[in-house]
């Protein structure tokens, strides 16, 4: 081996009893050398499930980039450990998941399990624990190895409301936290509280009561969430969702596109098959004006606009009509749809900014239009989605984030079926290996009198790409309106850490006690 050649090691899941050399050399060749990446074999180490490379020194850097680029489909391969000359470049291992969930007795329980076991974990409270209510999950790794993770409270709670651990210190130690597999009877670690609130005027209606959260590499505070009486509120049924997404046809060319179906799943699955370079940049639910029985899209173009310099606007297509959204099949159909051309000289403007409204809804709306001409590039995107569901006497806003929108859909249909998805959109990481981090001390207006909205974790970032979730990473935040709020709730949440500026707006209606 010359000097300059750096040590690789690839850890695998492979069956150790079964599992040849040849194998591994057959994978190194599919992998990389078909890509014109050369990895020499040097020995196998400890057992089949570590294998011992070299490679030049140059290739460093490229090999770096290439794995991790490539982490779904060496993880579909079983590689769980990628390291160069000790560092590690690629890991799925190690990474775990915190979980909150809530009893009717007033008991919180707060467990941790692998992040590979947390399907099993949620199948355990399921059958154990029938009416329990999962609150929060949180992504984590331990700061040293066999150690524990601990929750501290030190405030004292609100009036009227009480915050007893079952046990001091509450502690969750790491090798208890391994041994849960989901079989052989196997039990989560945990620990239990008893979060109380009196039913009295005095007690504040809605508890934030912050836990610190220790033991991990990166601490972050939990918030104990809790309210003291329950009501349903009515919402009117929407019957329809459409879409709004950009996408460039040609050099010059930039298609807007407004697509409408019954179910957002097929909405999002088209596009994605489809218009796999597309943005998705606007959610409509919205029910059909029962006099029209048709959607019509109306954009007015005026020279005036100073970020239309040098472009022309094409509607190609502007109605759309109930019957055909009803008669729509994803399986042999495209979906209706809206559409409107723009051509640019090179010297256009690369801001676009405008509105469209779009007549026949029972309510109509008017959509404010903006977007910048590199978001259209071939950078990776990923999916944001924003859903709520009401819970006692407030809103739960939960923000998630993958690849696929088709996929993260189908997580809120069988883990929140009576969830109502509010936004989805295109995004794309300012940096890679990035973060995003949901902005809450920006001055918000006079909209917000009367509301409060509270973040579960601080501070709020989700990381990508540390290790494989089988549930997408989430942000949790309460939207709570008091008696005397304003009627309607406008909040924009910034988003930190994406190639272009995005906010999360939340509008939410005022919802009162009933008298029931």
């Amino acid at each position: 081996m010359c000097k300059t050649d750096l040590i690789i090691t690839f850890k695998v899941s492979w069956n150790q009893d079964t599992t040849t050399l040849k194998e591994f050399e057959d994978f190194l060749s599919t992998a990389f050398q078909i890509h014109e990446i050369y990895i020499r074999l040097r020995v196998v180490r400890q057992s089949l499930l570590t294998f011992v490379c070299s490679i030049p020194n140059w290739l460093l850097e490229e090999i770096t980039e290439y794995v991790n680029k490539r982490k779904d489909h060496l993880i579909s391969k079983g590689v769980v450990e990628v390291t160069i000359d000790g560092a590690v470049i690629f890991n799925v291992e190690g990474g775990y998941a915190a979980l909150v969930f809530y009893e009717p007795n007033d008991t919180m329980t707060f467990t941790a399990v692998l992040s590979n076991q947390l399907p099993a974990l949620l199948k355990f409270i399921e059958e154990h624990h029938p009416f329990a209510e999962v609150d929060l999950i949180h992504y984590f790794r331990f700061k040293s190895l066999h150690g524990f993770i601990e929750l501290n409270l030190f405030e004292k709670p609100p009036t009227g409301w009480t915050v007893k651990p079952f046990v001091k210190p509450c502690r969750l130690y790491q090798d208890d936290i391994d041994k849960f597999n989901g079989i052989d009877d196997s039990v989560p670690s945990c620990c239990l509280m008893s979060i109380c609130g009196l039913f009295d005027p005095k007690t504040k209606p809605v508890l934030h009561y912050p836990v610190f959260l220790n033991g991990i590499e990166c601490p972050v505070i939990l918030s104990i969430h809790r309210v003291v009486k329950s009501t349903i509120p009515t919402s009117s049924t929407i019957s329809y969702t459409g879409i709004v997404y950009y996408e460039r046809k040609e050099e010059d060319k930039y298609l807007v596109a407004f697509v409408v179906a019954k179910n957002l799943q097929s909405l999002v699955k088209y596009i994605e098959d489809q218009c796999p370079l597309a943005k998705i940049v606007k959610l409509v639910n919205f029910d059909f004006n029962s006099s029209l029985g048709y959607i019509k899209l109306n954009f007015s173009f005026t020279s005036e606009e100073k970020s239309f310099t040098q472009w022309t606007a094409e509607p190609e297509s502007c109605k759309l009509y109930q019957s055909d959204v009803d008669n729509f099949d994803d399986a042999l159909d495209y979906p209706p749809s809206c559409l409107i051309s723009f051509y640019g000289s090179p010297d256009a403007a690369q801001f676009l900014q405008y509105s469209l409204s779009l007549e026949g809804l029972a309510d109509n709306v008017t959509l404010s239009i903006d977007f910048t001409l590199n978001q259209l590039s071939d950078e990776v995107s990923y999916i944001g989605l924003v859903y709520y569901e009401w819970k006692l006497t407030e809103y739960l806003m939960t923000f998630i984030a993958g690849k696929k929108g088709t996929k993260l859909i189908q997580y809120v249909e069988e883990y929140h079926p009576l969830a109502e998805i509010d936004q989805i959109f295109t995004f794309s990481f300012s940096s890679p290996h990035g973060f995003i981090e949901l902005v809450f001390d920006i001055s918000q207006d006079d909209s917000c009198e009367g509301w409060t909205v509270q973040p579960f974790v601080k501070p709020y970032i989700d990381r990508f790409d540390d290790f494989k979730c089988p549930i997408p990473p989430c942000c949790l935040i309460s939207v709570h309106g008091s008696p005397g709020a304003v009627p309607m709730l406008h909040y924009s949440i910034p988003l930190k850490g994406v190639a272009t500026n995005a906010a999360i707006c939340i509008n939410r209606s005022l919802q009162l006690e009933s008298n029931n």
